[in-house]
């Protein structure tokens, strides 16, 4: 239940203390014999059941997952941390990796000039006046981000909010960067939920945005959305963002 059901918080519902980043290839198809891969991130205390997602997934390839039938069975071959290997699978072996620190980060202001791009590689969901928006301004992408890092730190019993000046100042500054070139379009994305027995339509915003004016301010915040994706539905992978300088 701590997993997948956390309890909410305030105003804010629980987020969910992981996120799923598939293929990016977006592949739906594999022959067998093929190897595939997909991310895994886990924030706060779902770090510790970082076991039972292993266990999970090697369950879930003995019973075989997919719309054949037979479902498609498969294998855990290695499970590796930024390069480095967690998953002997001969011995059955499994590494847990030490934690890291999601904020603040180091800062790296001087990399931002007057201009960046964000590619959004997932579809991002997120409303404005109540309804799912079409546009990333980025005052909304700026408030995406408080509300991720709010929500995440939830998990671990704190409330983050910025300073009301701070907050204010930088508010201002949001509102004065504009999306000089706008590429973004609404891409529909549908799953099946076993659970309830229906197809569910997770559509969101993709493709590229590039904005220009004073950044700087910005940098730790717009790093900090591209390790912990943006929207809602981001255990699913969704609001997965890339920064291009």
């Amino acid at each position: 239940p701590r997993v997948f059901k956390p309890l909410p918080r305030g105003a804010l519902p629980g987020a969910p203390p992981f996120c799923i980043e598939p293929d990016p290839d977006d592949r739906r198809d594999y022959i067998a014999g093929e190897r595939f891969g997909f991310g895994l991130k886990l924030f706060s205390y779902a770090l510790e059941y970082l076991p039972f997602f292993v266990q999970a997934i090697r369950a879930a390839g003995e019973k075989g997952m997919g719309r054949f039938d037979p479902p498609g069975k498969f294998a855990l071959d290695k499970v590796e941390c930024e390069g480095e290997s967690l998953y002997d699978a001969e011995n059955d072996n499994l590494t847990i990796p030490a934690p890291r620190v999601l904020w603040p980060l180091p800062a790296v202001a001087e990399k931002f000039g007057d201009k960046i791009a964000i590619r959004l590689a997932t579809p991002l969901r997120h409303k404005s006046e109540n309804r799912f928006s079409a546009k990333l301004e980025f005052v909304d992408l700026f408030h995406l981000v408080l509300r991720r890092l709010r929500a995440l730190a939830l998990l671990d019993g704190e409330d983050f909010r910025l300073e009301r000046d701070l907050y204010e100042r930088l508010r201002e500054k949001a509102f004065a960067i504009r999306a000089m070139k706008d590429d973004l379009s609404w891409r529909d994305w549908t799953r099946y939920s076993s659970r309830q027995d229906a197809a569910m339509r997770f559509g969101g915003l993709m493709g590229s945005v590039e904005y220009e004016g004073d950044l700087a301010p910005f940098a730790n915040f717009l790093r900090f959305a591209e390790i912990a994706h943006l929207g809602k539905q981001t255990s699913f992978g969704l609001g997965r963002l890339e920064l291009i300088y």
